[in-house]
């Protein structure tokens, strides 16, 4: 009988039976990849990704690029004699508004301190307009800065740069001054300083009242405000100047009788004066005012002998002089 032999097992080797299984696999695997990276069923990038900063042109638009700038603010005429006012011409720039709230505040530029206020409420945006100050508005002579105030629909405010600060210089100046009076007639040399009405202060605007850290050097007169100050003797001007936190613009004039006359609180830019000039008695020399220190309208005076401030000068008691001088006297 034939003789049966088991037959063996044939053991083929794990790597090549594993083979054709991962060719399989990682061909399935493939073509499942595009919509895995795809990140959705539409093929459309996902956020974040580089295709979508090409489209936004790789930033956000920062807060600061949308602001409005101010490229033209100017005040016309400059200067301007006052009673009259300027023209604004001013241009706001802006990419996302067609208008904008505006208004300008009007700073004294010696102080600081808001004087005027112009609302304009919504003006045209990218082009340039003109504006006038309303009627009401005064502004005594001086210096000014005119600063431009905007808003958009979003409440965001001016983009202040170097060249687009939105701010402009303003110049006031006082009418040109009326012929001088006539003298007052008189038997003296002397013209009264005031070429108006006035009145003479109590005793706490005369010569040597008590001011706490010192005494009162001269003579108070209330005047109206822009009445002319008048030179009472034939001199010359030693100083003009301002000084904001007492005589205000003042006017130092050294008489030809050996004695100086000090005018202060004037109107600011009223001078008709410069350093060094010669003038007749009776010349305007600058108007009355409540400039520096000062609760009105007046004319602070004094007289100081033989010089002002010089070594050896002292002032004097202007009250009996004036008293004089309004009777014709010499004083």
């Amino acid at each position: 009988m034939p003789i049966v032999r088991p037959v063996s097992r044939v053991r083929f080797p794990v790597s090549r039976l594993r083979l054709p299984v991962l060719v399989v696999v990682s061909t399935s695997i493939a073509c499942l990849l595009p919509g895995i990276a795809s990140g959705s069923t539409g093929g459309t990038t996902a956020p974040g990704t580089s295709a979508s900063l090409e489209r936004t042109g790789g930033t956000a638009p920062s807060h600061n690029a949308v602001r409005p700038v101010a490229r033209t603010l100017r005040a016309s005429p400059s200067p301007v004699v006052a009673p009259r006012l300027p023209a604004l011409r001013l241009r706001v720039d802006h990419r996302q508004a067609s208008r904008v709230t505006a208004r300008v505040v009007v700073l004294d530029r010696e102080t600081g301190d808001p004087v005027a206020r112009y609302d304009m409420n919504r003006i045209l945006t990218n082009r340039t307009v003109t504006r006038r100050f309303p009627r009401a508005t005064k502004l005594a002579p001086g210096r000014y800065t005119v600063r431009l105030h905007v808003k958009d629909h979003r409440g965001r405010t001016l983009r202040r740069g170097t060249s687009t600060t939105g701010k402009a210089g303003l110049t006031v100046r006082a009418p040109a001054p009326s012929p001088a009076p006539a003298p007052a007639p008189s038997t003296g040399r002397y013209t009264f300083p005031i070429a108006g009405a006035y009145s003479y202060a109590g005793p706490d605007g005369q010569f040597g009242a008590d001011r706490g850290t010192y005494s009162h050097q001269g003579q108070d007169l209330a005047a109206a405000q822009g009445t002319p100050v008048v030179a009472p003797i034939a001199g010359r001007v030693r100083q003009t100047a301002y000084q904001a936190e007492g005589a205000g613009e003042y006017v130092v004039f050294d008489g030809n009788d050996n004695r100086s006359y000090f005018f202060a609180h004037c109107q600011r830019g009223s001078t008709a004066v410069g350093d060094g000039q010669a003038v007749a008695r009776g010349a305007r020399l600058c108007a009355v005012g409540s400039t520096g220190r000062s609760s009105g309208p007046h004319l602070h005076f004094e007289i100081w002998t033989p010089g002002w401030r010089t070594p050896g000068s002292s002032p004097i008691d202007p009250l009996p002089i004036l008293r004089a001088w309004e009777q014709g006297r010499s004083g």
